[in-house]
């Protein structure tokens, strides 16, 4: 990821953490919770968060679980950064925003 990475347009930040915490909604076995970027629209990468496990990949824009293949292949994405639950609230609390917190 580059600075010149594009903002996120929605809120993938705060849905990412929101259901990575929730050990009930969060299905994705191993899961971190990644910051880093994807390519977007006309192939610009753009800052972004999902949640990660050993074979799946949750994405707030996708609203559900596909392969860690698919998704790679798809969207290309580059992580920067990965928490675990632990890391993932201690940071949220310290920074006091959903992210990314590797940035402040």
């Amino acid at each position: 990821m580059t600075d010149a990475d594009a903002e996120p347009k929605g809120t993938c930040y705060q849905d990412a953490l929101e259901r990575f915490l929730d050990e009930q909604a969060n299905s994705v076995g191993g899961a971190r919770l990644v910051h880093g970027s994807v390519l977007g629209e006309g192939g610009v990468r753009v800052k972004h968060a999902w949640i990660e496990g050993r074979a799946d990949v949750w994405d707030p824009q996708l609203s559900g679980v596909c392969s860690r293949e698919a998704y790679y292949k798809r969207f290309q994405p580059e992580p920067r950064v990965t928490y675990t639950r632990y890391e993932a609230r201690r940071a949220w609390f310290q920074a006091g925003h959903y992210g990314a917190w590797d940035e402040d």
